[in-house]
This record gives structure tokens, sequence and C-alpha cells, in this order.
């Protein structure tokens, strides 16, 4: 709506009519858009002759899975505006007595006629679909996938939803999604309140956030050294700190404005200074975003270069051990026999040790075998004798 609006090359006769037909267009976008990157990946598919969900190992990447990313990015980036355009068709103000007039068109009448309908029909639809709908889908894929966030094609596909967080804050994208309706809300009925009511509101919400975003602790900055690509995960401590700052900034922001707002009999000059303070707090911020981010670019410089130089090494050890099996099979033939006629020795004294360890067991064996009969025999003489002589007795 902001890089093309179409308000100046319409023919409507009426701003509420321009107002309905863009209500209409944004209805059919996601549906347009989802359809028409079914079919591109599709024929992408089809012209690489792949198919479209096969998956040969667990680290490819089917066409299927680039169509769910693009999907996912697509919406991602237009929801804050279908978001908006949902809420302005119930964004109503009150001009007389039990009469309620369209913000868009002031010229058309709220929940009659024309209104009503198109609340019934698009504003319920885009509510229902887009507002709500959009974020429980979300959170179902990935409340079904909990288990298995480190698999590659949970990652592949919805990785723009999980990136940063721990597994147990795998649902934080979706805080975050509530966090801009809450606030395109304020937006669009905020007009209604006041501004006092409304910046009173906001800094309320702003304050929630940061309570919440404190007591969370949303990052995986502690859960374990490294994660699976090899990034120290103490490095996600850099998250949480521009998350908290730049709330922070926001929150001071709208209560010095508040504050500029509502008192007008001081000096000038503490008005300036208010400004000069917002002012440098929000450069502040910036400067430290660009540092942080110059900082986030060097160590990923540098981390890949030292992945680069250790999988040379890898490579290079590889090589090294390679050549020196292929050096080991290129002995020559006479090495080759010396080792041959050294292992025949070796193993026919082995052979001739065994024979003698077993010849000796089996002369032992005859001995003591010899001795046993030499005793029996010695035995039974004895008893014989003995018998003999008690028989001359008798």
């Amino acid at each position: 709506d902001h890089f093309l609006n179409p308000d100046c090359a319409t023919h409507f006769s009426s701003a509420a009519e321009l107002f309905y037909a863009k209500q209409i267009g944004y209805t059919m976008l996601p549906l347009g858009l989802s359809a028409l990157i079914w079919v591109t990946w599709h024929i992408v598919a089809r012209c690489q002759s792949l198919k479209f969900r096969l998956r040969l190992n667990l680290l490819d990447t089917t066409p299927k899975d680039k169509m769910v990313v693009t999907i996912c990015v697509l919406m991602y980036l237009i929801y804050p505006t279908l978001c908006k355009q949902a809420l302005a068709l119930f964004s109503c103000i009150q001009v007389e007595a039990n009469r309620y007039f369209l913000l868009a068109d002031l010229e058309e009448e709220c929940y009659k006629g024309n209104h009503l309908v198109m609340a019934l029909t698009f504003g319920i639809f885009q509510i229902l679909m887009y507002v709500v709908g959009l974020p429980v889908l979300g959170f179902y894929f990935m409340y079904r996938n909990r288990f298995r966030l480190d698999k590659h094609v949970v990652r592949t596909r919805f990785g723009l939803f999980l990136g940063g967080y721990r597994d147990k804050r795998y649902y934080w994208e979706m805080f975050l999604v509530g966090r801009k309706v809450c606030i395109i809300a304020l937006s669009v009925f905020g007009t209604l309140v006041g501004v006092y009511i409304q910046t009173h509101i906001v800094l309320l919400f702003v304050l929630l956030f940061m309570l919440a975003e404190a007591v969370g602790q949303p990052f995986d900055s502690t859960s374990g050294d490294y994660d699976r690509l090899g990034t120290p995960r103490i490095r996600y401590k850099i998250l949480h700190q521009l998350e908290i700052s730049s709330l922070f900034v926001i929150w001071l922001t709208l209560w010095c404005g508040l504050l500029i707002y509502q008192i007008d009999d001081i000096d000038s000059s503490v008005h300036v200074l208010i400004t000069i303070v917002v002012f440098s707090m929000n450069v502040l911020l910036m400067f430290f975003m660009v540092f942080k981010f110059i900082m986030e670019v060097v160590f990923e410089f540098q981390h890949e270069k030292k992945k680069k130089k250790d999988f040379r090494r890898s490579q290079e050890e590889r090589k090294r051990q390679q050549r020196e099996m292929e050096k080991l099979a290129k002995l020559d033939d006479n090495e080759m026999d010396r080792r041959r006629d050294y292992l025949k020795r070796q193993r026919d004294l082995l052979i001739k040790k065994k024979a003698e360890e077993r010849k000796q067991q089996l002369n032992e064996y005859e001995s003591r075998r010899k001795n046993v009969n030499a005793k029996e025999e010695y035995l039974n003489a004895k008893r014989k004798a003995e018998e003999m002589s008690s028989s001359k007795k008798k």
C-alpha cells in the first residue's frame, strides 16, 4: 500500500467504494500469492526434472521445502498490512447520537448497507483467516514439530520463525506477532480514544513486552556451547541486548513525547532539552545496532575463515594418508618377497614350536600313564600275595 497507492489512478465515485475495493484486493492477495508460488515451484521442479516431494536423504531440500519458505517469507512481510486493512474496516467514529461513520470515509455510515455486508463477509473473513488464522497455523506447525526442531526439513521450512530461539521457546515468534497486532490495533482504533489514552496504553504494552522479554529469556544463549552450525551460543546474547535496549528507547521516546505534549507552561528550553535527550538516545541506539552488526559480520567472516582452514587442513591430512598408502602399495617386488619370506619363516617357526609343545605334552602323558599302570600292577601283585599267604595259614 505504501509502494503502490491506487487512490490517484482509480475512478470510483466515493472514498468508501475505493476502500471496499482495496479490502477485496487485500483479501484475495494472500490466496493469489500462495497459488502463484505453488504453480511457480511446480514448474521449477518440472524444468529441473525433480520430484516435488521426493527426498533422497535427510539433508536434501526439495521444491516443496522451497515453496513453504517462500510462502512463509511473503506472509511474514505482508502480515502487518493485512492486519491494518482488516481492522480498518471496523474503525468507525461517532458523529451523531447512536450514529457511527467509517473513518476512511465519513460519508459512509457504519453497519448499514454496503458497510454491513463488507464487515460480515470480508471483514470477519480477514480477521479469522489472516489476523488470527496465520499465527495459529504457524504455531500449529511448530508445535507439531517441537521434538524435531533440529531436523533439516524443519529448520529449512520454519527457520524464519525458529532462528535464535531456545527449543523451549519455539513459539516466541508468535508472541512477537501478538505484539505487532496490539500496536496495529492501537494505531487503527487509537484515534477514537485520544492521544493521552493511546500513549498511556502503548507505554503499558511496551513495559509488559520488556518484562516478558526479561523473564522469558527466549534467545538460545545458554543451552550448550555451539549450535548445529558451529556458532558459539554465547553470541546469541546480543539479540537479548538489542531487544531490551530497543524496547527501552521506544518506551523512553513515548514517555518524553507525552511529557512535552502535556506540559505547556514550562520554559521552552526544557522542551529543547527533552528533545535533545530523545534524539540522542535514538541515535545512540542506531550506532549501537550498527556497531554490533559490524562486529557480528566480522565474527562470521572469521568463523567461516576458520572453518575453511580446518577443512583444508583435514583435506591435506587425508591426502597425506592417501599418499602413504600409495607409497606402501608401490613397494618393489624384492621388498615384497623379503616380507613374504619373513612371514613364512615366522609361520614355520610358530608351527614347529607348537608341534614340539604338542609332542612334549604327549610324552608327559605317556609317562604318567606308564607310572599309573606300574602302580596298578604292583598293587595287584601285592593283593595276590596276601591272598595266597592267608590261604596257606588256613
